[in-house]
């Protein structure tokens, strides 16, 4: 059942993960007991289905549990106390608690590189997340250099399209995109999508995540065709994925953004008014470190009418 509700969750099916992840942990806490290693990892899977819904004070919550119990009864540096501390780093760059993430991401990355080795998948993985959390505080150039080795050594050891590898693409594309380097955010990009849609098939929200973050480069690099083109796609896997996420109504402000470049402003502008109000209603769920999305909705806004000649309602939405 742990691994049902996990394939729900990567599916984007987040309420029947939710419903799953819940029975499954009435069961475990009865049957075993609530420090038993089986109900610590049920526990696990309701954070991350929480932390996938945007609750992430409720997702932190649980992972401090589960991090106290593992200390006590395995010691710091055990293995699955190092998950733990992990996935609880991940929660707090969520929330913007980048220092907190970096200083405990820091410490597993050097007891896995200690206990395991500097190419360990587990190392390997924590020092992609480290890599995020520096991209996530503006630390662009620190960022670049720690992904660079993390992908190389990725694609060593676990190969091209392994799902840590395509992590690291995704996160080394964004810090390329921050950067100012279109040209090499588009390829890793242009790569990862293709991968995506190998490994995971066309609709998945991995593939979806992908179709966005390609469709956003282009329209950002005023290619708005081809940027039309992958964000209707990826607004239809969101539609019949997750319809209510703070990510669909992205994707909606997105490719009204595509359509206004084009000069299709009656078409644009009721997905970028309705883009912006989704991710306002749905502020509390967005990550901290993907927050200016809504800052660039708003401002989508106001370039439509501007280019439309209806400087009052530029002002207005100014």
């Amino acid at each position: 059942m742990n691994g049902l509700s996990l394939t729900y969750a990567n599916q984007g099916k987040l309420a029947q993960a939710e419903s799953l992840s819940r029975s499954l942990l009435d069961v475990q806490r009865r049957v075993m007991g609530e420090t038993h290693p089986a109900t610590l990892a049920a526990i696990n899977n309701l954070s991350l289905v929480r932390w996938r819904q945007g609750r992430f004070a409720d997702a932190e919550s649980l992972q401090v549990g589960i991090l106290e119990t593992r200390r006590r009864d395995l010691g710091e540096e055990h293995p699955d106390t190092l998950t733990s501390r992990q996935n609880l780093a991940r929660v707090f760059r969520s929330q913007g608690r980048f220092g907190e993430a970096d200083a405990m991401l820091s410490g597993v990355v050097s007891a896995r590189q200690r206990l395991l080795g500097a190419d360990n998948p587990s190392t390997l993985s924590a020092m992609n997340e480290l890599g995020a959390v520096y991209r996530s505080r503006g630390d662009y150039a620190k960022a670049e250099t720690l992904l660079t080795q993390t992908l190389e050594a990725l694609r060593r050891v676990s190969g091209k399209e392994d799902a840590q590898t395509l992590a690291a693409v995704e996160n080394l594309a964004e810090v390329h995109r921050l950067q100012g380097k279109p040209a090499e955010a588009v390829a890793l990009l242009t790569s990862l999508l293709e991968s995506r849609r190998r490994t995971a098939g066309e609709e998945s929200p991995l593939t979806t995540s992908a179709l966005t973050a390609l469709g956003r480069l282009h329209v950002e690099q005023r290619k708005f065709i081809e940027g039309e083109t992958l964000l209707r796609a990826a607004l239809k896997n969101h539609d019949n994925l997750a319809p209510d996420s703070w990510r669909r109504f992205q994707c909606q402000s997105l490719l009204g953004a595509s359509l206004a470049g084009q000069g299709r402003y009656a078409d644009a502008e009721p997905l970028l008014l309705s883009g912006y109000r989704g991710m306002r209603q749905r502020e509390s769920t967005i990550p901290a470190e993907d927050r200016s999305a809504l800052g660039s909705a708003k401002r989508s806004i106001v370039q439509l009418y501007v280019a439309w000649r209806k400087p009052e309602k530029a002002t207005a939405w100014r």
